[in-house]
């Protein structure tokens, strides 16, 4: 159980390191300044998308949007980060380091407030699994969020599976039996 603990401990803590910068400052109430517009929908870009389309992204009203990572993968389909992060695939910096760059040669004047979408899919892990890959890929969005002069958006959304309902989870090991035990 204490190996579980530390596992979600060591979640928030990769995907926290992306905020560590200093919070700008508060703006005065009933104010309109320091607000954003973020878009987020169906059709978010990923990085090299938002590269060859700077210009025309940065003339919408927005102040940022919601985007994913695309991953070459050997003698396959480009993987998509954002819909495998929550699973058994743990990602390499090798495999991001385009979408890093990407992020890099935006040169956006007006659409900064961007964010990696970093969703619980495809949730097949039993919260009683390795979360090693899971943890794995929190710090790389980390990294990627840090190093792209971006955010991150934690998409809670079940979308593939029930990853919060406790009830359709496997048995605990024994240990957890033990502590779990009313």
């Amino acid at each position: 159980m204490e190996h579980r603990l530390v596992t979600c401990g060591l979640m928030a803590a990769a995907l926290g390191s992306a905020l560590a910068a200093e919070p700008a400052a508060r703006p005065a109430e009933g104010s309109l300044a320091g607000k954003r517009l973020i878009e987020f929908g169906w059709d978010e870009p990923d990085p090299a998308f938002m590269r060859e389309h700077a210009a025309p992204m940065d003339a919408t009203p927005f102040n940022g949007c919601v985007y994913h990572i695309l991953c070459p993968q050997p003698g396959a389909k480009e993987a998509n980060f954002t819909w495998t992060c929550w699973g058994k695939q743990a990602f390499t910096i090798q495999e991001v380091q385009q979408a890093i760059n990407d992020l890099r040669a935006t040169g956006f004047k007006h659409l900064r407030d961007n964010f990696l979408r970093f969703n619980v899919t495809p949730g097949d892990l039993d919260w009683f699994d390795d979360y090693s890959a899971v943890i794995s890929n929190a710090r790389l969005a980390a990294q990627v969020a840090r190093e792209g002069g971006v955010g991150i958006l934690f998409d809670i959304e079940q979308y593939n599976a029930h990853v919060f309902d406790y009830r359709k989870q496997g048995p605990p090991d024994s240990v957890a039996s033990d502590i779990l035990r009313p």
